[in-house]
């Protein structure tokens, strides 16, 4: 451990109050929920500044980036507190005591200060006003099951919200929104959120999207000056704000131009389909009409970036060629494990970034392979075992080669490009040349970075281009030839255009960006008083205002546009203060949600055991045969009533349907036709004999 190990309050207390004001904001903040929110914070920074202690990664870091990524730490640890108890009392007494052991035993070496550097306000602000922009939508999703007028529709914030419920209960075997079924799904992000909810007793939902997700997306963005800084810190003084500035505010500048959205004066869509997946708040998305979604509701990309980012600050900062074990490389590894269950495509991506630099080392450096094999390969072991634990169960996703990409192309964009002759060899060139001018155009102006990486005379600048071009070609190939597939109860495979592997092309255009961030930074400062140093300033200043003027835009548009009236609120308000009672906790609970009732299970999981609760149809991979087979009898049920099905329904546990208004008539219709097993307990709830 370092002789002092600091414990700024200041950053302590800016980072409390990123966390205090969705609960403000919502009106679900307490004064004790409040005051435990700040022991829980104080307790994850100081356990995770102990943690991270050996690998004096604070060394590296701005007050306030350490801090939060200290908070990440430690939260991600006491997550696993709820495997043993979800009890908010043992929770928090587990907390203040391993906190203040910790605390006791390093006293000599901890040392508190309320003062923050000018450099770490000014970044945390800067961030801030980054942050605001472009996450409209975070502000209202956590009011989405709640707040009348602001709704959104989609099946994945629920699913999201649900694993934090299944965590909350201890457990990643049976989801809360089909009992008896794993979870099956990448889980890391999901636990800091489960932890937060039951200690401050407020639901899953706004855990996960008033809490977590928006501490996530302001690290990652955070540390982008901070990584940056580490690779150019011998050019310029930490106390340059310009820098700062720039840092946090480049992955704006590069964004992927989209030429079709732009000659088309389609703005808000050239920005969340070219912008926010760089960011930690999506990936990519070649499917127009989903650009405004998928990126706004993903909910595992930031968490995998804090993630990346730290990977790639400990991987430069170890040095590889001392035989002995240190803590940075061990934090490395451990980290690039716990990618793979924090989001897969982005584990996918840095694994060849960074394997290819060691590669290159090996190779052309003539370096010791053992000096990095261990590691690798202890980290594939771990990573192995992680997947097979969180995402091992069964399930209908199955992955098989299939030249799908390729087919698709060759079929339908020559005749999209006006192409007649769309055999033989004029064929291929043409969709080659049409491939390598796309790639060319979404690069866009990063080649002004990796241009000027090319030009320095730095060699771990040409690493991160090594490392990033093996990273966009791997994904790029492997996208082309495999696409993954889900099959129904009939055997049949369910076509998914959203299934592809572009993700993993998404991560390594995140891992380009920030290269080319870096080059660009590099070049700049590393040409004082050139006229082509002022030029490219002149350029930058006049393209971040340019985009900051299009996310200004795009924030008026998208706060206007969610607006819509929710008409099921009242019937979402009734059924949730039933739930509330606890009174339907004794059973599972079958619901019909159509699109506009998902509202409900976004609050009632916290409340209730759902037996089934999604549409199969919408589910894609994310689903399983079991899911299918209960959404199949409650069709049928609701279809063509028979007893037969109820009977079923009974013999699994269920004890109570939920009606929506959109199927109340023939529920009551079915109690009416079989009332020995079917009996009104409210005006919406069902109560199975």
């Amino acid at each position: 451990m370092d002789k002092k190990l600091s414990i700024s309050i200041g950053s302590l207390l800016m980072f409390f109050g990123l966390f205090v004001f969705p609960l403000s904001y919502t009106g679900t903040g307490t004064f004790f929920n409040i005051a435990e929110l700040l022991l829980c914070l104080t307790c994850c920074y100081i356990t995770g500044s102990v943690v991270l202690a050996p690998a004096k990664i604070s060394n590296f870091l701005l007050s306030v980036s350490n801090a939060g990524f200290s908070i990440f730490v430690g939260a991600l640890l006491f997550s696993l507190l709820v495997f043993i108890s979800v009890n908010p009392f043992f929770l928090i007494g587990a907390l203040t005591l391993v906190t203040a052991s910790l605390a006791f035993i390093f006293r000599a070496s901890i040392h508190y200060s309320l003062k923050v550097s000018f450099p770490s306000i000014f970044a945390f602000f800067v961030t801030l006003l980054v942050f605001s922009l472009i996450s409209t939508f975070d502000f209202l999703q956590q009011s989405s099951a709640g707040i009348t007028k602001y709704g959104f529709p989609f099946i994945d914030p629920y699913y999201f919200t649900s694993i934090v419920t299944s965590i909350r209960t201890g457990t990643i075997f049976s989801a809360s929104y089909e009992v008896g079924s794993p979870i099956n799904y990448q889980c890391l992000g999901f636990l800091p959120p489960a932890l937060f909810a039951d200690i401050l007793k407020i639901s899953s939902h706004q855990a996960l999207w008033g809490l977590a997700q928006p501490f996530y997306k302001f690290l990652a963005i955070l540390l982008c000056y901070d990584v940056s800084y580490f690779f150019v810190k011998d050019k310029l003084s930490s106390t340059n704000y310009f820098f700062i500035f720039l840092c946090l505010t480049l992955p704006l500048l590069l964004a992927p131009l989209r030429p079709v959205y732009i000659l088309t004066g389609n703005v808000n869509r050239f920005v969340y389909s070219g912008v926010l997946y760089l960011l930690p708040s999506g990936f990519i998305s070649h499917s127009a009409e989903n650009s405004l979604v998928w990126p706004i509701i993903n909910a595992t990309w930031p968490i995998s970036i804090v993630l990346s980012l730290s990977c790639l600050l400990l991987f430069f900062k170890s040095d590889w060629k001392n035989k002995r074990i240190t803590a940075d490389k061990l934090y490395f590894t451990l980290f690039m494990s716990l990618l793979i269950i924090a989001k897969v495509p982005m584990f996918g991506s840095f694994v060849l970034f960074v394997g290819a630099i060691m590669l290159k080392r090996v190779v052309v450096n003539r370096e010791r392979l053992m000096n990095y094999f261990p590691y690798c390969f202890f980290a594939m072991l771990v990573a192995g075992e992680l997947m097979h634990v969180c995402m091992g169960q069964s399930s209908t996703g199955h992955i098989y080669i299939d030249f799908w990409h390729f087919k698709d192309a060759f079929t339908s964009l020559p005749l999209v490009l006006g192409f007649r002759n769309t055999n033989g060899l004029i064929h291929i060139i043409k969709f080659l040349v049409v491939l390598i001018l796309s790639y060319c155009a979404w690069i866009s102006i990063r080649w002004l970075g990796l241009m000027a990486a090319v030009k320095s005379d730095n060699s771990i600048l040409k690493e991160l281009l090594v490392g990033s071009f093996v990273s966009i070609l791997g994904t790029s190939c492997l996208a082309a030839v495999l696409h993954l597939a889900s099959t129904g109860i009939d055997g049949k495979v369910n076509p998914d255009p959203n299934n592809d592997l572009m993700q993993f092309v998404g991560g390594s255009f995140y891992m380009l960006t920030i290269v080319s961030s870096i080059g660009l930074l590099y070049f700049l400062y590393s040409s004082i008083g050139s006229f082509m140093k002022k030029s490219v300033i002149v350029f930058t200043a006049i393209c971040t205002a340019l985009s900051l003027a299009f996310l200004i835009y795009a924030f008026i548009y998208c706060a206007d546009a969610r607006k819509i009236d929710c008409m099921q609120y009242s019937w979402y308000q009734e059924n949730v203060d039933e739930l509330k009672t606890g009174k339907y906790n004794d059973g599972l609970i079958v619901v019909n949600p159509h699109l506009s009732y998902y509202g409900i299970m976004l609050a009632a999981s916290d409340y209730g055991k759902y037996w089934s609760a999604m549409d199969k149809s919408k589910l894609n991979f994310n689903g399983t045969n079991k899911n299918a087979y209960r959404w199949a009898l409650f069709q049928n049920l609701l279809g063509s009533p028979d007893v037969k099905y109820l009977i079923q329904m009974k013999s699994e546990g269920v004890k109570y349907i939920f009606a929506t208004p959109a199927d109340s008539a023939k529920i009551a219709g079915i109690s009416t036709l079989f009332p020995q097993q079917l009996d009104r307990d409210t005006k919406w709830i069902y109560r199975l004999k």
